[in-house]
């Protein structure tokens, strides 16, 4: 996949794939559509930024393809990858909302179809119907699930519970009912262990020991998930 505008037969399929599970599959046909209608899809490579911490930049990214990160300063200016988004996903909305500066940077993990949706088109959208602010709001919401479910993981003692836990938050099925298909987690051993709260070699253990009994599959950069419903049974054993 290479950067620039999408076509129209990938347009098409993204705006059926976002009619079909993301956060607006749940909204109005009305406001989906108005939504939809006003964002601008472009292809990204992986490695593109799409928004740096810090700046006044407020446009809504939506997921069609691909996967996104989201990362967050440590320890002064050093960033850590926190979140992985997935198909159906969107992000950035607070900044849109509010005016404030971003919080975190927003980059493209995977080459990735991403609609790009600016402030002043959510500024055209609520002044059709006033009364879908509600729907970005119910947006922010979602940001604040995902932000309960990495601090009650974060607060699970067993080390090998937290880790499956948080591979499956970043393989997007956490708390999804799609544990009839295998799971891709792009991720390194490095980066696990920061989001994990586990050392280098904590992380190799557990990878060792979940990898033996085929509850993954390490690669470079990556982790298979084969069997996820047999992960989350592990962490509510």
């Amino acid at each position: 996949m290479h950067s620039g505008p999408a076509t129209k037969s990938e347009i098409e399929a993204a705006n059926a794939r976002m009619f079909a599970d993301s956060w607006i599959s749940a909204s109005p046909p009305e406001f989906r559509h108005a939504l939809l209608a006003r964002c601008q899809w472009r292809r990204h490579e992986a490695g593109a930024i799409l928004s740096h911490i810090g700046t006044e930049q407020s446009t809504v990214y939506g997921l069609a393809s691909g996967t996104m990160a989201f990362a967050t300063p440590h320890a002064g200016a050093e960033l850590r990858l926190s979140h992985i988004m997935h198909s159906g996903d969107w992000v950035g909305v607070g900044p849109a909302l509010t005016g404030r500066q971003r919080t975190g940077q927003i980059s493209v993990r995977a080459p990735s179809l991403v609609a790009h949706l600016s402030a002043s088109a959510i500024d055209a959208i609520v002044a059709i119907e006033p009364s879908w602010w509600r729907e970005f709001g119910r947006l922010g919401v979602i940001y604040g699930d995902i932000a309960s479910i990495i601090v009650g993981d974060l607060m699970i003692a067993d080390n090998r519970q937290r880790c499956a836990a948080t591979l499956l938050r970043l393989a997007g099925i956490r708390h999804r009912n799609r544990d009839d298909l295998p799971a891709v987690v792009q991720v390194g051993q490095d980066e696990l262990g920061a989001i994990a709260n586990l050392s280098r070699n904590s992380v190799n253990r557990i990878l060792g020991f979940l990898e033996a009994r085929d509850l993954v599959r390490v690669g470079y950069r990556t982790i298979t998930l084969p069997d996820p419903a047999a992960l989350r049974r592990l962490i509510d054993s």
